[in-house]
């Protein structure tokens, strides 16, 4: 079973848009006295949404399997099958992409703008950001620092899956806190690991809220409009702090936009729209390359916001197009995870004889 839900595809638009925005409007403006750049400076929590979608579809089959009845079943092998073929070979790609590019660039006697790329590149380093176990500092390209902690939350994915359907929700609730407080208070804990992790976990309540709870149209606007307007008023004020992921209001106020992106009729039409399901299907690889591109247009001059998302959008749907697309629909898709969890059983699973996992459904693309 697989569910498509076309809302959440207009809410990844909604993410990508808003950090192509920031970015385009960091690399165009003036950072002093611009009340447009603080405006579409929030766009930075794009990448807070597209954590809260995240927690959102990969638990919502399950969530919903057991809404009809079903009991809680989860085969993890499968689960990080999926995940690795649909991440890695995109942002591979990507990588060897990018690296050609701007080398090419930089043989040319060109610049490239240090705020969107990091060069030159160790061996050890590129290693540790293709097996995406690089934890902080520099990346090649910066936007990819998102990616190490969204694999490493595979790796507890399932376990709060389970404590949230199966477990006790006041365990997962009072987690939550704790990881909270821990990033605040705990200097050991002190990692974007930690601070956002919960908001990952936000994106499970919402899928359960949306399958079991399903709030009126008009709770679910109001929740949003309070949470939002409380996260601007809680933001730091500082120079460009207040687009940190580490903001716990912020995350509500993503978690809300989800929420009421489901319930809210005339919200969910306008996300299901065709443009907006076209900008969120193609948002993983337009997150992979587009600042580069968004960033050179300012560097060399370009001053006008709107062109300098599209000068970032468009080569992330090239990318799509030709790159990821093979990895998402397609018989190679198949071939690939059906390959890496074979490889997986054989790694870590009890020879047959001693019985394996149940499976899970397929997880929402």
């Amino acid at each position: 079973m697989k569910i498509r839900l076309t809302y959440v595809d207009g809410l990844r638009a909604v993410a990508v848009l808003g950090v192509v925005a920031w970015h385009a409007a960091t690399s165009t403006m003036d950072f002093h006295n611009n009340v447009l750049l603080r405006v579409l400076g929030e766009g930075g929590h794009g990448v807070d949404l597209f954590f809260v979608i995240s927690g959102f579809c990969l638990s919502y089959p399950t969530l919903a399997k057991i809404s009809a009845g079903s009991q809680f079943s989860f085969d993890s092998i499968a689960f990080f099958a999926r995940r690795v073929v649909r991440i890695f070979p995109p942002f591979w790609l990507s990588f060897a992409v990018m690296f050609v590019l701007v080398k090419a660039y930089l043989l040319s006697g060109y610049q490239v703008p240090w705020t969107a790329v990091s060069v030159p590149l160790s061996f050890t380093d590129a290693l540790s950001q293709l097996t995406m176990w690089k934890e902080s500092g520099d990346f090649f390209i910066r936007v990819y620092w998102t990616l190490p902690l969204e694999s490493r939350w595979y790796l507890v994915f399932p376990p709060l899956l389970w404590l949230w359907a199966r477990g006790s929700k006041l365990a997962f609730g009072a987690l939550t806190v704790a990881l909270v407080f821990a990033y605040r208070d705990w200097p050991v804990a002190n990692y974007m690991e930690i601070a956002v992790l919960p908001c990952f976990m936000l994106g499970i309540v919402a899928a359960w809220i949306s399958i079991r709870i399903r709030p009126k149209a008009l709770a679910a606007l109001a929740f949003m409009v309070v949470a939002f307007g409380t996260a601007l008023w809680l933001e730091p004020k500082g120079h460009l702090n207040f687009a940190r992921p580490d903001q716990i209001w912020w995350h509500v106020a993503c978690f809300s936009l989800v929420i009421a992106g489901g319930a809210v009729p005339w919200l969910r039409v306008l996300l299901s729209t065709r443009p907006m399901v076209a900008i969120g299907v193609a948002s993983y690889s337009i997150y992979l390359v587009h600042a580069p591109f968004t960033m050179l247009y300012g560097l060399y001059g370009g001053s006008n916001v709107l062109l300098g998302i599209i000068v970032g959008v468009l080569p992330g749907f090239l990318f799509w197009r030709y790159c990821e697309r093979p990895f998402v629909d397609g018989p190679l898709r198949g071939v690939l995870i059906a390959r890496v969890e074979k490889l997986l059983r054989r790694l870590f699973t009890r020879p047959k004889s001693q019985g394996r996992l149940q499976p899970v459904p397929d997880q929402t693309a």
